[in-house]
């Protein structure tokens, strides 16, 4: 029996950098599959010499590992050294900084919506003065 996650994916590229993926290379999962374990890309390099009018190519094949697959599978020590070796941080770490990151975002949405707030009861404000004085010079233009 074929595992869900043994199938070839196409890899697709939204080009607005604002897209859902935010121009980040995707894959499209079929409902019954999962992301598969590894993908298998071709590199081109171009090189310096020609042949018969034409650049030569070096083409090398790369992999590259479902990390969700590796962290459910490996001891998390290996796991950690694993991403050390891909020049990542151990994944405690990542997920420390991680939630740092995501506490400072979470405090300037915080800050923008009370500016925002702020803004809005200003403009409130002013449209309550504005009305409040085209009353006045209303009754003052009926008094004359």
């Amino acid at each position: 029996m074929a595992s869900s996650r043994n199938w070839i994916p196409n890899i697709f590229y939204e080009e607005d950098a604002e897209g859902l993926t935010r121009g980040f290379p995707f894959v499209e999962i079929p409902q019954e599959k999962e992301m598969p374990n590894c993908l298998f890309v071709y590199g081109m390099k171009t090189l310096d010499t020609k042949v018969d009018e034409e650049f030569e190519k070096e083409v090398t094949m790369y992999s590259f590992a479902n990390m969700t697959v590796l962290k459910d599978k490996l001891p998390p020590a290996l796991f950690d050294e694993v991403r050390i070796a891909l020049e990542l941080q151990p994944l405690q770490q990542a997920v420390t900084a991680a939630d740092k990151m995501f506490e400072s975002v979470i405090q300037n949405l915080k800050k923008d919506y009370e500016v925002q707030k702020n803004v809005d009861t200003l403009i409130n404000r002013i449209n309550q003065l504005s009305q409040n004085e085209e009353e006045e010079n209303v009754k003052e233009e009926s008094t004359n």
